[in-house]
């Protein structure tokens, strides 16, 4: 059906393309061309999609198996049925996703590479989530020719690009920052840690907060894989050295230049408090334990016991993993029209909420210095309950209320510029149409002359 058209296959440096119109759902690309391919040690197939145009992007997979996909799979899904995609493409919203097959004695496949033995058939799959149009194009390479052309001064060396500190993905397009040289972290930033001195490495952050940190190794791709919540990240010298071996086994293997790095990114702003190596954090926590006395040991055992019960809650609710990339553009939103403020803060602007003393989420009662996140529909809770409850679940936990992209992207554009809720030291966001009721929740039955005003 696809390669009809095709008169010849095996002449090298040939491209063949097929244009879709108007596709939805999982597309399964039929074609012989594994079949008649003659490749060379020298050569290699690449595979691109392209011209795609829509608000979600088509996924293009190449599989070993025949998965069924109802809509666009998550990263482990990706892994677990055995198939490669151009995730870090598809991740920045590039126009083109390419993968790399080539013909080896063995099966393997690392990033957009996927190595076959000979005679051998994969599945080439597009998954859509909206009807769009797209453009599957074939081309037989010279192996030590670069695929895609290197940017920010990158090399192409052995068929792939080199790129220079900074810098990452498959065409050096990707700027990242030092890890080790920074004290605030945000969540749209990527940030790398350069491991080729096989030190150990500990990072204390001033909260608790939900990020990716992975050895290029390991994952090749920056905002996918399991994200952890602690408050801290470390690695050993022994994880550094391991890490090292897989990227240097990779890059043999596959014929790649990439450097000793690990990849970080958070779902949330946070600061730096340190970074020691060796343990001497954990040294210095022993010696101030010991130094104190019984009563201040039993507060401190009391205090992790509520830690833990509350983390245990959390974790229970929402689990370990998430899609880094789906969630970037919400979080910014949520930073912007629902900014973090202070328990003591919201009450003294909004008395009618003083009797709201518990978050619906963790059920802990409030105090004076809690970080809270307040909704469009008048209810709050703790940002980091708020931030971990919308990984999962897009409403309002007490009203059901909408609090998905749509809904928060088209609060955000109103053109009106009244005083209202979402106001802080730095910033002023807007809401209008308050009923009466929300008044009356916001400044109580009595509002004060001071109260700002709320238009109808």
């Amino acid at each position: 059906m696809f390669l009809n058209f095709l008169l010849t296959l095996g002449v090298a440096d040939s491209i063949f393309s097929k244009g879709y119109k108007q596709m939805n759902g999982q597309i399964n690309i039929e074609t012989d061309i594994f079949d008649r391919i003659n490749l060379t040690v020298d050569q290699r197939l690449i595979i691109t999609l392209n011209n795609y145009y829509s608000h979600k992007l088509p996924l293009f997979l190449i599989c070993r198996r025949s998965p069924s996909f109802p809509r666009i799979p998550d990263y482990f899904a990706i892994q677990n049925n055995q198939c490669v995609a151009d995730l870090n493409s598809y991740d920045f919203g590039k126009p083109t996703q390419t993968i790399v097959i080539e013909f080896k004695e063995r099966d393997n496949s690392y990033m957009n590479i996927i190595q076959l033995k000979k005679n051998t058939r994969a599945n080439i799959i597009v998954v859509l989530e909206q009807r769009s149009d797209f453009v599957i194009n074939f081309d037989i390479q010279d192996k030590y020719e670069c695929y895609v052309p290197c940017q920010n001064l990158g090399m192409c060396l052995n068929g792939s690009c080199q790129c220079l500190t900074g810098y990452i993905g498959n065409d050096c397009s990707i700027e990242t920052m030092d890890l080790a040289s920074q004290d605030q972290l945000d969540p749209v930033s990527i940030y790398y840690l350069n491991i080729t001195e096989l030190n150990s490495f500990r990072f204390d952050f001033n909260e608790r907060c939900g990020f990716i940190f992975q050895c290029l190794g390991k994952n090749p791709f920056y905002l996918r894989g399991e994200l952890e919540y602690q408050s801290f990240i470390e690695i050993s010298k022994e994880d550094s050295q391991a890490c090292v071996d897989q990227i240097n086994s990779n890059n043999e293997q596959f014929s790649l230049n990439l450097l000793p790095l690990y990849v970080f990114n958070s779902n949330s702003q946070v600061g730096i408090l340190s970074d020691q190596s060796d343990g001497s954090n954990r040294n210095t926590i022993i010696y101030i334990v010991t130094s104190i006395g019984l009563s201040l040991l039993l507060i401190i055992i009391f205090a992790c016991f509520k830690c833990k019960k509350r983390a245990s809650q959390v974790n229970n609710l929402f689990g370990n993993s998430s899609s880094m990339s789906q969630k970037i553009t919400l979080i910014r939103q949520m930073n912007k029209f629902m900014p973090i403020q202070t328990f003591q803060e919201l009450i003294r602007k909004f008395p009618g909420l003083s009797d709201d003393q518990c978050c619906p989420i963790c059920l802990e009662n409030y105090q004076q210095d809690h970080k809270i996140r307040v909704s469009y529909c008048t209810h709050f809770f703790h940002s980091e309950c708020l931030d971990l409850w919308i990984e999962k679940n897009e409403i309002c936990p007490t009203c059901r209320s909408s609090l998905n992209y749509e809904t928060l992207n088209k609060l955000t554009n109103t053109d009106n510029n009244d005083d209202c809720l979402y106001q802080n030291a730095s910033s002023t966001k807007q809401i209008s149409n308050y009923s009466s009721q929300k008044k009356i929740r916001l400044f109580g039955e009595h509002k004060s002359a001071n109260s700002p005003a709320v238009p109808l």
